[in-house]
């Protein structure tokens, strides 16, 4: 199986959007950072513990621990301030095995009505961060 990862930091996540908008690695300039899929002839989900490596920016790219180019390949939640329901291990679980993701964005609109800056409960958002980080670690 795929390993899902999780990016939770908004720092992180600023400093990715940035890179984005410049000129970013294209697909083909990178490896993608995958882990080989495991053999599982139970059909149990797989309970081995996985140490990931810590990523980095230098300039426009995402590299690895040992400075090599990486490409994440997931999606994004939509707001989770608005739609709560789908931070969850089903929706996930899906996202990885049926879409092929190997991160997921916990998208939280700080600035829109009940954002985490304008309104909204700001501690069951970072609850609702905290159900997502365990719900992608649960999920692989």
């Amino acid at each position: 199986m795929k390993h899902l990862r999780i990016i939770a930091s908004f720092p992180l996540a600023a400093a990715l959007c940035a890179c984005a908008s410049a000129a970013g690695p294209q697909a083909g300039d990178a490896k993608a950072a995958q882990s080989e899929p495991l053999n599982d002839t139970t059909g149990e989900p797989e309970t081995e513990s996985v140490t990931l490596s810590p990523l980095h920016v230098d300039g426009p790219r995402l590299m690895d621990d040992r400075n090599q180019p990486v490409v994440l390949q997931g999606y994004s939640t939509f707001g989770i301030n608005y739609k709560p329901e789908f931070v969850n291990e089903n929706t996930f679980r899906f996202l990885k095995e049926e879409m092929g993701s190997q991160v997921i964005r916990l998208a939280m609109y700080t600035a829109d009505n009940n954002g985490y800056c304008t309104g909204g409960d700001q501690e069951q958002l970072e609850g609702l961060i905290d159900k997502g980080v365990q719900a992608a670690v649960a999920t692989g």
